[in-house]
């Protein structure tokens, strides 16, 4: 297996009614510019992933994260920025009972709660892509989403 780039971490937030807080990332970003992605970033040194994902979360939304998350899944990619490395990725879920009204865009285009059935019409981030359809017909996602109510 090649070396690992870096790693990231995502936090998929189901707000009420079950729908998804999805982040716009900036047109400008090195990888999927203009995208639709779960809000994340960059594991920093010491961090643990779950760290990860919480820190990430309060610094592009100005949501926390107190309660439980779960992980969903993870993986690795081929990195697109640094040739020869992958990039190993983890994607957690929480519930917070939360609308647009509770976010702060503190990071990309937009922050948008999009409903469970519009999130794979968007134009996901391959990430996304392949994490987010199944988790939307999991156990796990109607748990999350029954919390909310």
């Amino acid at each position: 297996m090649a070396p690992i780039g870096h790693r990231i971490a995502l936090m998929v937030v189901v707000g009420r009614g079950g729908a998804l807080l999805m982040q716009l990332r900036d047109a400008a970003a090195r990888v999927d510019p203009s995208r639709w992605s779960p809000p994340g970033g960059h594991v920093e040194s010491g961090e643990t992933a779950e760290q990860a994902a919480r820190r990430e979360l309060t610094e592009e939304t100005a949501l926390t994260a107190t309660g439980p998350v779960h992980p969903v899944a993870e993986g690795t990619m081929p990195d697109r920025v640094s040739p020869g490395r992958v990039v190993a990725w983890h994607v957690f879920a929480t519930a917070l009972p939360v609308t647009r009204d509770d976010v702060r865009l503190g990071e990309g285009q937009a922050l948008e709660f999009v409903a469970a059935d519009k999130v794979p019409q968007l134009d996901l981030t391959d990430i996304a892509r392949q994490v987010l359809p199944p988790f939307l017909g999991s156990d796990a996602y109607r748990r999350l989403a029954a919390a909310t109510e």
